[in-house]
């Protein structure tokens, strides 16, 4: 079944649009729209594969763009984030055990710096942040904030190489 059309298609549907075999898009793809589910009932599936088959060094991409309809982004604007559920042993919920943001940290013309923020599910279920890495107030620097509070245990496998001059500990 092909057709072949000097416009616009629109596929009206009262219920689901199925695709019964593999389907390829030769060119761009654009979803507009609120909700993409990718859903499969096998074991560790489903897979998302974003792949480069280009015969040079450069690496494929996934990009998450945030803008403000033509406003100019804020300091805590939300840039992207990825978010990991699963269920517990109880009910069972669903539970948020971890995510990751990334955040505008200042978005001055010249000084922009970014925020990145892990997060994981700690006792009681909440995500705290146990990794930040967020942009200096000076041209190459990077701040790195490791744990979660005083009961956090950060530990180090091999060597520390500690390149500045500073040790210092909490009310030093």
């Amino acid at each position: 079944f092909e057709i072949a059309a000097d416009g616009n298609i629109t596929l009206d549907a009262a219920g689901t649009i199925a695709l019964e075999a593999g389907t390829t898009v030769t060119g761009d793809l654009t979803v507009n729209g609120d909700n993409v589910t990718f859903q499969s009932a096998n074991a560790d599936d489903p897979f998302v594969e974003i792949k480069n088959t280009a015969n040079d060094s450069q690496e494929a991409r996934l990009r998450f763009t945030k803008t403000r309809g033509g406003a100019d982004a804020q300091d805590g604007d939300n840039i992207g984030g990825i978010e990991f559920y699963g269920t517990d042993d109880g009910t069972p919920s669903e539970q948020k055990y971890a995510n990751i943001l990334v955040e505008i940290d200042d978005a001055t013309s010249g000084q922009e710096s970014g925020k990145m923020s892990i997060f994981v599910a700690n006792h009681d279920g909440d995500a705290q942040r146990g990794l930040l890495l967020q942009g200096g107030s000076v041209d190459n620097e990077v701040d790195v904030t490791l744990g979660n509070g005083s009961a956090s245990l950060t530990t180090i496998a091999g060597d520390l190489d500690i390149d500045g001059d500073k040790i210092t500990t909490a009310g030093a």
